[in-house]
C-alpha cells in the first residue's frame, strides 16, 4: 500500500457524531467488502446496489467496489461504468455538499481505523486484494477493496482544515483508483476498447495528484495492453501473408491499413453479445407467467392491439429463437390496415439536416425564408416570456410527458391517422419535380445563438393572448431545432424537446473510408442510435412515474423486446475465479468471428471466408455507451440545477449500468432506418405552407451495405425511428422461403401497416 494512512487529519474523525443512515451505510459496505474479500461475489454485489440504490445514491467508493464485483463476474462494460461513475461522484461531491452527505465517507474511514482486521480482513493485504491478490493487474494498490486518504503530490496545504485536507486526500484516492478500473475493464472489453484504455493509462504522468507509485501500476497495465495488441497485429499480419500466398489477394485486402486492426483500433470500437443481465426480471422471455403478461398485453388498451386484427404471440424456444412476433387474430384480407403508430423518437444524419423536430418532415426553405423565420422567433420567445418568466417556463415544460398518461397511471401511444391513407394534399408521384434541394436543408451557420437568455425586442408590446404563429418556425429558446408548423411546435413544447434544448449535440468520432469486414456499421448508423438513445433517456426521464414500476417494466419498453440471448449463469461464489486472464483482454477471434485465424486457415482444407453478419454481437464503445447516456442524464438533470444534473447521472435506482446497456440493446434491434426525406413540407418566402408530399423508402438493415452510399440523385442522407408497436414485424427472409405480407408506411412522425396480400390466422407479419 503507498503513502500514509495515518494523516494527521484523521485526529478528527475520534469526534465525529455519525447518524443513522450513515452507520447503516457504513455497515452495509463494510459487509459487502467482507463478502468480496472473501470471493462471494453475488453478495458483495447486492450489498454495494442496495448503498446505491437506497441507503446512499451516489456513493463512490459503492461505485469502485461494485466495478471489481463486475469484472470478477466477467461483466467488464458493467465494470467500466461503475468506475467511470465513481469518478464522475467525486467532481459531485467537491461541488455541492448538499448532493451527497461527506460523513458518509468519514464514517466509512472511521470504521476502517477503529474496527479489528480480524473480521473485517479487507483491511489488510492480502484480502484487500480480491481473490487474495491471485488476479493479476488485481493485485495492486489502484484495485484494493480499501480506500485509504493517502498523502499525495499537489494537494492542500497545511494551513487547510483538517477535514477538508483529509476528504481532499480521500477523493484523489477515489479518482485514481476510478480511473485505473476504467482502464482494466475497457482493457478486458478488448479490440478498439483497448485504445480508450490506453487514453485512460497515458495521461496519468501529467496530473499531479497522482503519485509515482500509481505512475508505476498505471505504466505497467499499459504495457500489457501494448503488448496484446502487438500480438493482434502480428497475427494478423501472418493471416495476410498467408492469404497472399494462396493467391486470394481480394480477402487478404480485409487486413491492411485502415481495413484491419489499425482501422479497428482508430475507431475505438468492439463488440458485446446482446444479452440479457441476470438482474433483468422485466423481459418477456425470462418472466414466469409469460402467457398471462402477453394476454394483458393484448388487451391492455395502452399497446394499442384492443380493437385491431393482430396480437402479440411470444415464441420461447433457444436463441436466437425467443422473440416477440405480431401475428394475424383472424383471416385477413389484401389492403387491410392493421394499426397506427406514432412516436416522439427521429434521428436523421447528418444532424445538419433541416426537419421538423415532432415528426421529423423534411423542410424546405429558401434562405430569405429563414431569416424571417429567426426574426419570428425573437418575437416568439419574447412573447412567451411575457406570459411567464423564462425559468418557471421552462420547468412547466420539463414536467410534461411527450406520451400520454391513462387513466390507469401508465402511458398511453397516441394512434392518428394512418399515413397509408390517401389524402387529397399528398403528392404521391414520388418522382416530382420540386424545388428540394439537399444543400437547403443544411442549417445556416449564419443564425445567432449565441446568447444564453431569453429575450425579445422591447418594443414589443405585451399580449395576453399570445399564440404561435403558422407555418415554419424555430425553437424561440436554441434556435436550432425547426418545426413545420404551430401544431408541431406545441407538440415539442410538450414532448422530448424542452429536455435536449441546447444540449451538446455529440458526433461519433469515427469514419472508416477502407473497407473493413469488422462488423461495424457505418458511422452514420451509430450517430442514429446515438440521437435515438438521447431521445429514449429524454422520454423516460420525463414520463409519467408509477410508484414502484422499473423502468424496463413500461409497455412501451416491453414492446421492444429483441432477440436478447438469453442471461449467462453467474459463477458460484466462494469459487475460484475462472473468469480472469490477467495476461489478455477478450480474443479478437470471440469478438469477431468473422475474422480469419491462422488456426482456422491452416486447418484441414481451405480456410472460407465466415459469415459478415454474426448473431448477437452489437458495436460497443466508451464513447456511445458510457459518455452518451452519463453526460445526456446529467445535462437533461442539470436544466433545473447542477445538483439534480449529477443526482440523475447517478442514479442507479432508474439508470443502472445494466439499465442503459439494455436500453440500448431495445433501441439498436427496433430502430427503422430509412432514406431522408420520408416526407417533404415546402414553404415560401414568408415562411408559409406551400406543398407537402410524400417519399417511397425502404427499410434497410443496420449493417446493410446500402448505409452511406448517395442515392441516384447524389444524396447521402439517412434517417431512423423506433415505433414500439412495429417491433413484432420481422423482414421477410428471402434464403427461408418467406415472402413479404404487409406494407410498412410513413407519414409526419407516422407509421401505419397495412396487408398486402392475405393473411392466415396466426400468420407472422412480414415485410
Amino acid at each position: 500500500m503507498n503513502g500514509s494512512s495515518d494523516l494527521p487529519a484523521e485526529a478528527s474523525l475520534a469526534n465525529l457524531t455519525l447518524t443513522d443512515n450513515v452507520r447503516d451505510t457504513t455497515r452495509v459496505l463494510a459487509t459487502a467488502n467482507r463478502h468480496l474479500a472473501h470471493d462471494e461475489r453475488q453478495q458483495a454485489l447486492r450489498g454495494y446496489t442496495d448503498v446505491l440504490t437506497d441507503l446512499a445514491p451516489g456513493h463512490p467508493v459503492a461505485f469502485l467496489n461494485r466495478s471489481l464485483c463486475y469484472l470478477a463476474l466477467g461483466y467488464p462494460t458493467l465494470a467500466a461504468i461503475d468506475a467511470y461513475r465513481a469518478y464522475f461522484a467525486t467532481d459531485a461531491i467537491k461541488k455541492f455538499e448538499e448532493l451527497f452527505d461527506r460523513d458518509l465517507l468519514f464514517g466509512l474511514q472511521k470504521y476502517t481505523l477503529e474496527t479489528s482486521a480480524r473480521l473485517d480482513t479487507w483491511k489488510e493485504e492480502p484480502r484487500c486484494y480480491v481473490s487474495k491478490k491471485t488476479l493479476r493487474f488485481l493485485d495492486c494498490d489502484l484495485a484494493s477493496i480499501r480506500v485509504t486518504p493517502h498523502e499525495r503530490t499537489g494537494e492542500q496545504t497545511a494551513d487547510v482544515a483538517q477535514e477538508t485536507r483529509l476528504l481532499g486526500h480521500l477523493l484523489m484516492d477515489i479518482r485514481a483508483k476510478a480511473m485505473y478500473r476504467v482502464a482494466v475493464s475497457l482493457w478486458k472489453c478488448g479490440a478498439g476498447a483497448m485504445k480508450s484504455a490506453l487514453d485512460w493509462c497515458i495521461p496519468t504522468k501529467r496530473i499531479p495528484w497522482i503519485s509515482r507509485e500509481d505512475e508505476a501500476q498505471f505504466e505497467k497495465l499499459g504495457n500489457q495492453i501494448l503488448l496484446d495488441m502487438e500480438g493482434e497485429l502480428n497475427e494478423e499480419k501472418e493471416v495476410k501473408e498467408y492469404l497472399e500466398r494462396q493467391g486470394r489477394h481480394s480477402e487478404a485486402l480485409h487486413y491492411s491499413d485502415d481495413a484491419g486492426l489499425r482501422g479497428l483500433y482508430k475507431t475505438k470500437f468492439t463488440t458485446v453479445k446482446r444479452e440479457l443481465f441476470p438482474w433483468d426480471y422485466y423481459s418477456l422471455s425470462v418472466m414466469e407467467e409469460t402467457e398471462d403478461v402477453i394476454l394483458e398485453l393484448n388487451n391492455d388498451r395502452v399497446s394499442g392491439f384492443t380493437k385491431n386484427p393482430c396480437k402479440l404471440q411470444l415464441q420461447l424456444g433457444e436463441y436466437p429463437n425467443t422473440v416477440l412476433s405480431l401475428v394475424a387474430d383472424g383471416d385477413l384480407e389484401p389492403l387491410k390496415d392493421l394499426f397506427i403508430d406514432a412516436s416522439h423518437v427521429h434521428a436523421v444524419a447528418p444532424r445538419s439536416l433541416r426537419h421538423c423536430d415532432t415528426c421529423c418532415t423534411g423542410l424546405n426553405l429558401s434562405c430569405g425564408g429563414r431569416e424571417i423565420a429567426l426574426e419570428t422567433t425573437k418575437v416568439v420567445a419574447a412573447g412567451l416570456v411575457q406570459q411567464a418568466t423564462a425559468r418557471s417556463l421552462h420547468s412547466r415544460l420539463q414536467g410534461a410527458s411527450p406520451i400520454r398518461a391513462s387513466s390507469s397511471g401508465e402511458q398511453e401511444l397516441e394512434t392518428p391517422k394512418s399515413p397509408l391513407e390517401d389524402t387529397d394534399d399528398i403528392d404521391t408521384d414520388y418522382n416530382t419535380d420540386s424545388d428540394f434541394d439537399s444543400d437547403d436543408l443544411s442549417i445556416s451557420d449564419d443564425s445567432d445563438d449565441s446568447s444564453d437568455t431569453i429575450a425579445g425586442p422591447p418594443n414589443i408590446p405585451f399580449n395576453p393572448n399570445y399564440t404561435r404563429p403558422e407555418g415554419f418556425q424555430y425553437c424561440p429558446f436554441c434556435q436550432e431545432a425547426a418545426f413545420c408548423g404551430k401544431e408541431c411546435s406545441e407538440k415539442g413544447a410538450h414532448a422530448i424537446h424542452p429536455h435536449l434544448c441546447k444540449t451538446h449535440k455529440r458526433e461519433t468520432p469515427y469514419d472508416l473510408t477502407s473497407p473493413n469486414s469488422w462488423d461495424l456499421p457505418h458511422s452514420t448508423v451509430i450517430n442514429l442510435l446515438d440521437q435515438l438513445m438521447e431521445g429514449f433517456l429524454a422520454t423516460l426521464t420525463s414520463a409519467q412515474q408509477v410508484k414502484g414500476q422499473h423502468d424496463l417494466d413500461r409497455i412501451w419498453i416491453r414492446l421492444l423486446c429483441c432477440d436478447l440471448e438469453p442471461p449467462r449463469r453467474l459463477p458460484d461464489d466462494g469459487g475460484p475465479n475462472t473468469l480472469w486472464d490477467g495476461d489478455k483482454g477478450a480474443s479478437i477471434h470471440e469478438l469477431y468471428p468473422s475474422r480469419f485465424s491462422l488456426a482456422k486457415l491452416t486447418d484441414k482444407g481451405k480456410g472460407v471466408m465466415p459469415d459478415r453478419k454474426p448473431i448477437g454481437r452489437i458495436p460497443w464503445s466508451f464513447s456511445t455507451n458510457i459518455l452518451l447516456p452519463i453526460e445526456k442524464l446529467f445535462e437533461i438533470g442539470s436544466k433545473k440545477d447542477g445538483v439534480e444534473g449529477y443526482r440523475m447521472a447517478l442514479d442507479c435506482r432508474r439508470f443502472d449500468g445494466w439499465v442503459l446497456e439494455s436500453l440500448r440493446f431495445r433501441v439498436h434491434s427496433g430502430m427503422r432506418i430509412t432514406r431522408f426525406p420520408r416526407s417533404m413540407k415546402d414553404y415560401n418566402d414568408d415562411t408559409s405552407f406551400k406543398k407537402k408530399w410524400d417519399y417511397a423508402v425502404d427499410i434497410v438493415e443496420v449493417l446493410d451495405d446500402a448505409i452511406g452510399t448517395p442515392d441516384a440523385s447524389g444524396r447521402n442522407m439517412w434517417m431512423a425511428s423506433v415505433h414500439p408497436r412495429i417491433s413484432g414485424i420481422r423482414k421477410a427472409k428471402a434464403e427461408d422461403g418467406e415472402e413479404p405480407n404487409v406494407e410498412i408506411g410513413y407519414r409526419e412522425g407516422l407509421v401505419g401497416v397495412r396487408t398486402i396480400k392475405a393473411v392466415g390466422s396466426g400468420d407472422k407479419f412480414l415485410y
